[in-house]
């Protein structure tokens, strides 16, 4: 027999998770029958306040970046700094809410680095970012793109 996960959650919790899973099912329809926008839409909602269900984040910027892609070829750049500005905000508050709701859990300080397997900030991210920013000439988020990009060089560095 197949035990479910929310079974070892107190109530609280228990319905929280069940609500974010019911919520994925929804994104997922939408997504599925091609909107990309509403889909997007619903998960952003349910990030606004951080939580520590990083499947919402990853699944929202997933979307994100293929808008980005379409609004590259576009040249809709203020929408695509605007959405790469956001996914590196809300992946922040994500790996600081983790912290804090781990550490609690744990009896022990967890810091963001010790999450850091779960960020999902890509490369192509910073990459994304500093294509638009180029193209809009706008100084401040080129070196935000490029501040991106090197701590991935910087990572992957001996």
């Amino acid at each position: 027999m197949l035990v479910d996960i929310t079974d070892y959650l107190d109530v609280p919790a228990r319905n929280e998770a069940l609500e974010k899973l019911d919520l994925l099912d929804r994104f997922e329809n939408l997504k599925k029958n091609g909107h990309l926008i509403e889909a997007a839409n619903l998960l952003e909602n349910s990030c606004k306040d951080p939580h520590i269900f990083h499947g919402h984040y990853k699944k929202l910027f997933m979307v994100w970046r293929q808008l980005n892609k379409e609004d590259l070829i576009a040249c809709n750049y203020q929408a695509v700094i605007e959405r790469v500005i956001k996914t590196i905000k809300l992946n922040d508050e994500m790996l600081t809410e983790m912290s804090i709701y781990w550490s609690k859990v744990h009896g022990v300080r967890r810091t963001k680095s010790y999450f850091s397997k779960y960020s999902h900030v890509k490369i192509s991210d910073g990459k994304t970012l500093l294509k638009a920013a180029a193209a809009t000439q706008d100084k401040k988020v080129i070196k935000t793109a490029e501040k991106l990009i090197n701590s991935f060089n910087q990572a992957n560095s001996p």
